[in-house]
């Protein structure tokens, strides 16, 4: 074994960055003595920035501020579970940064290199993580195993200039064996020290990046085993307004976060109802599984992260629709929380992100999957009039039917936009 060690210059580098991702590639080549013959090549993507997240004011990136806003990320797809080809490893990161997002959490285990590819490619900041889901097991080998993952995951990725975050327990007390006593105490001890080991290794690895743990909505938990003090980011998943009744307890639980846990760097990991694209209802509500109530309750999420510059950032839950064998919703085996269907139909909602955060004049007429209409009539004139949505980011929007014009209407931009700005917030 020989280590080689070159050290390189780069003039006036070019930076890589969320709308000018440049990669610089690096060759690593052995030659035969007399120089002649290529033995073995190999290369490597290198992108030069600089980053770092602020307790109070969020994500920075080469010095500029940016608000992360992106989604989750299983590598599902209708008829074929895990086994995708590479297109649509890439369709599914383009169908992020045509949405406008600039950061993508993959989890909850390392997936297809060529996902991070992509997003290296088209600038898209990431999490990875080890799959430390929903609970842990007392063990050594339990411990052992979760260790050589972490090192695994920052060896292999660790060229990537996309990735920001190393991410390593997601949720882990959801299924907790015991409910009390000194089994529960015990049980806390082990994660805490299961928690210690892969903030240590990780940390060793790579001082360069930052760490981040996933919670749900149980902090006495968390507190009780102290992982709100280890990682360097705190991931919420949170679901008020679905899994939990009231939707105004999301922002309360921020505030809570922000105040409690000073210092702590704090983004939003996931967030959002079941959605199926069949489904609508001019009086949504928690669980009806409508279009309509997708839009209810991501323009509230929005809203509220977008009030508070310390929400560094978000992931939405999820991209797509992904099988989970135990779900009985509106359609058996599959969790709807995506924006885009199994098949990756657009759903209304991915047009609501779309134009918040699309740079360009965007105009589109929603339920489009709704072909076939009927109803009562409602008016005087017995005629059955029916409300649609239209996405916009224009200030205002006129609608024609049969080149007769309806009316026109402003456009809703209460709630939020995610613009970035330069290094200070705007």
């Amino acid at each position: 074994r020989t280590e080689v060690s070159e050290k390189i210059k780069i003039k006036y580098p070019h930076l890589w960055d969320i709308d000018n991702p440049y990669r610089y590639i690096v060759y690593t080549r052995i030659l035969d003595k007399k120089g002649n013959q290529l033995l073995d090549e190999v290369s490597n993507p290198l992108g030069l920035r600089w980053f770092h997240f602020d307790a109070e004011q969020g994500f920075f990136l080469n010095g500029k501020w940016r608000k992360l806003i992106g989604t989750a990320r299983h590598q599902d797809y209708y008829k074929k579970g895990n086994a995708l080809s590479d297109e649509m490893h890439v369709q599914d990161v383009m169908l992020l940064k045509q949405m406008g997002g600039n950061f993508l959490r993959i989890s909850h285990y390392p997936q297809d290199p060529v996902v991070l590819e992509m997003c290296d490619k088209l600038g898209i900041v990431t999490s990875v993580e080890i799959p430390v889901v929903n609970a842990v097991t007392e063990t050594d080998e339990f411990l052992y195993n979760s260790v050589e993952m972490a090192k695994e995951m920052v060896r292999q990725d660790f060229n990537n200039p996309s990735i920001m975050i190393w991410a390593y327990m997601n949720e882990v007390f959801l299924r907790r064996p015991y409910s009390e006593g000194v089994e529960l105490e015990n049980y806390y001890k082990f994660t805490e020290k299961v928690a210690r080991s892969l903030e240590q290794t990780i940390r060793e690895e790579d001082p360069s990046r930052y760490t981040m743990m996933a919670y749900h909505n149980a902090p006495e938990y968390y507190e009780a085993a102290h992982l709100t003090e280890i990682p360097m980011i705190q991931g919420w998943n949170l679901y008020q307004g679905w899994y939990e009744p009231d939707i105004d307890e999301f922002q309360r639980l921020l505030d809570r976060a922000h105040r409690t846990y000073k210092g702590k760097i704090l983004m939003v990991t996931e967030y959002g109802p079941g959605v199926d694209q069949r489904l609508h209802s001019y009086s949504p509500e928690r669980f009806d599984f409508s279009q309509e109530y997708g839009l209810v309750y991501h323009k509230h999420y929005i809203k509220e992260m977008d009030k508070r510059p310390f929400v560094a950032g978000s992931s939405l839950w999820n991209l797509n629709d992904f099988y989970s064998e135990s779900r009985i919703d509106v359609v058996p085996h599959v969790n709807n929380t995506g924006i885009v269907s199994l098949e990756r139909e657009l759903k209304d909602v991915y047009w609501l992100y779309k134009t918040r955060l699309s740079k360009e004049p965007l105009l589109k007429i929603g339920n489009r999957e709704w072909k076939v209409r009927g109803g009562v009539s409602n008016t005087s004139t017995n005629e059955c009039i029916q409300s649609i949505p239209v996405f916009s980011n224009a200030k205002e929007v006129e609608l024609f039917v049969n080149k007769k014009s309806i009316g026109k209407k402003k456009v809703d931009n209460s709630y939020g936009l995610f613009r970035s700005s330069g290094s200070n917030r705007k």
